[in-house]
């Protein structure tokens, strides 16, 4: 008896948030975690006001944190689609961007 075959892309249609074209790159969450909500909660568990968050990130799970933070920036290796909703692009990860970023804008 021969089982029924699925089309992994159809299979996780449903159920996966992100992954490529060639599906070399599957993120597998459930559908109310995102960066976003992490970043909200964190603020709000921390009494920090959303206006004073930045973030950094290079992929397409980023971006409903880039959506809630104040400022976001893009590492220059990062996926184009984020690159268009970022505050702004910094240095690539390869060349420590966000370190770079925070050494220049945070006080400590």
């Amino acid at each position: 008896m021969m089982s029924k075959r699925y089309d992994l892309k159809d299979v996780c249609l449903a159920r996966v948030k992100y992954f490529d074209e060639d599906l070399t790159v599957i993120n597998i969450v459930n559908s109310s975690v995102s960066k976003g909500n992490a970043i909200s909660g964190l603020c709000r568990y921390l009494k920090i006001n959303i206006e004073d968050s930045v973030a950094f990130g290079d992929d397409l799970n980023d971006m409903s944190m880039f959506r809630i933070a104040n400022e976001s920036y893009a590492v220059a290796n990062a996926d184009e689609e984020l690159k268009k909703i970022a505050t702004g692009i910094i240095e690539s990860n390869e060349n420590d961007g966000v370190a770079k970023w925070l050494a220049n804008n945070v006080k400590i």
